[in-house]
């Protein structure tokens, strides 16, 4: 499995992360999008003009990304209101699946906003049996993809966006190995 993930994440190599975000809609609340590749414009399944990295991770099981010697954002962010991020469950207004409002999208926005500035680039991918990621950037930056249960549900996809692609494939990884 270690050998075809790190396969399947061969053109990654070299290519900026360009964006993080978090899908907006019923079952993606707690998705998040990791963008690799020059950014394009695509019409989206709602017809609305978006922009897009050339290719895609959409990760729904822990993840963290690492850089200046501490964690800035993690999956677990995602439960701790962006306002009060000390303040687990205590917000009754708070509500993790909106996007924008938790300290998850906080930080995530303003990691893409430091990527603007000075882009991270690809120089290493490390994956292991299990479904686990390390992608190491440029700067010692470091986005790393932790499954961290043993149920069939997926844990992260990677796809190709925009035209050319649309016919591929995605690759996904699921608690039961690659979905084939």
């Amino acid at each position: 499995m270690q050998q075809r993930i790190e396969t399947a994440l061969f053109p990654l190599l070299g290519q900026p992360l360009t964006d993080c975000w978090r899908p907006n809609g019923k079952g993606y609340e707690a998705i998040q999008r990791f963008e690799f590749g020059v950014q394009h414009s695509s019409t989206n399944s709602k017809g609305e003009e978006k922009t897009f990295g050339e290719y895609a991770m959409h990760v729904g099981c822990p993840w963290r990304i690492i850089g200046q010697g501490r964690i800035l954002v993690a999956y677990i962010d995602l439960y701790f209101p962006a306002d009060n991020p000390t303040e687990s469950g205590g917000d009754e207004d708070f509500d993790s699946s909106a996007p924008g409002g938790s300290q998850s999208d906080r930080q995530a926005h303003h990691f893409v906003e430091r990527l603007q500035e000075a882009p991270l680039f690809v120089e290493s991918i490390q994956a292991d049996e299990v479904g686990s990621v390390c992608f190491t950037f440029s700067r010692n930056y470091r986005l790393e993809i932790l499954p961290m249960d043993s149920l069939p549900f997926e844990f992260w996809r990677m796809l190709h966006t925009g035209a050319v692609h649309k016919q591929q494939k995605h690759f996904v990884v699921t608690g039961q190995g690659i979905e084939d």
